[in-house]
């Protein structure tokens, strides 16, 4: 009787979690993946002109107070259009997600309109945060201390910003998802982000890849093609592991209670949900 409800349960083409679902998406949705992470892309042209201009001009290279405010400055507004992008795509997601018969350019379009400015403000936040740590490791670097002071410091300054980072990450999904701005959402997404810490670290730095290729790997031509292999995947497949990842956190802590009629939307309704 099991296995004949089981298949019965395949014949509808629903998955039974969100990890069957993430299966089902790269199979039969690889090619909208790929054009909303090339969407994405685009909203990425002015920061990556803007890096490479601070790459390459000499009087950005110079390791001090001012130009890093004025680099990591402007590179945290320019991160912001890049939440624009992002504020599309994840629309896009979420309706494919929920089955609401997804139109990415569409969805876009709606995802610009109605949380934009959240997800600009999110980003730009971020590139604060960015560049605040840039500025202490600066001073650190500047100051007479044993060195494995400095790599302590250091230490915790990258713990720190990766976990606010992890918070505006799930105020992505938050955005999309429910109504309010920035400030509104920022509580309640600290407090989801850091419950599901443990299930969720390694969607979160799926999400900041390009931001941790940037930041570790040496060399412009192996930053370029990180770029590119984001162009054409990451982004999107980033959005969309994010997408049911928060689906998963919001089945059993928002909707299962408060939005019984979006509680596994998407899923196999017989099965309990097992995002592992």
């Amino acid at each position: 009787m099991f296995r004949n409800k089981k298949q019965k349960l395949y014949d509808t083409g629903l998955p039974t979690n969100r990890f069957q679902q993430l299966g089902n998406s790269l199979r039969h949705h690889l090619w909208e993946i790929m054009l909303a992470s090339l969407a994405i892309f685009l909203f990425m042209i002015p920061l990556l002109g803007w890096i490479f201009l601070t790459t390459y001009v000499p009087m950005f290279k110079q390791n001090n107070v001012w130009v890093i405010l004025l680099v990591d400055g402007v590179n945290a507004i320019l991160l912001g259009i890049v939440g624009l992008g992002y504020a599309g795509a994840m629309r896009f997601f979420r309706k494919l997600s929920f089955g609401e018969g997804a139109s990415l350019r569409a969805d876009a379009i709606d995802g610009i309109k109605k949380s934009g400015k959240t997800f600009f403000f999110a980003f730009l936040s971020n590139g604060i945060w960015y560049l605040f740590l840039h500025l202490s490791l600066a001073i650190v670097q500047g100051m007479e201390m044993p060195v494995w002071s400095k790599i302590m410091v250091m230490g915790v300054g990258y713990a720190l910003f990766f976990l606010v980072s992890f918070v505006h990450i799930f105020l992505l999904s938050e955005a999309t998802n429910f109504e309010g701005g920035y400030l509104s959402l920022l509580r309640s997404s600290f407090r989801l982000s850091m419950a599901s810490l443990y299930k969720g670290i390694w969607v979160y730095l799926v999400f900041l890849l390009p931001l941790i290729v940037y930041e570790f790997v040496p060399g412009t031509v192996l930053r370029l093609i990180g770029v590119m292999i984001g162009a054409f995947f990451v982004f999107g497949f980033s959005c969309l592991l994010l997408c049911l990842f928060c689906n998963h956190v919001y089945d059993h802590s928002v909707f299962k209670t408060q939005y019984p009629e979006m509680y596994r939307k998407g899923l196999a309704k017989e099965h309990q949900d097992n995002l592992y």
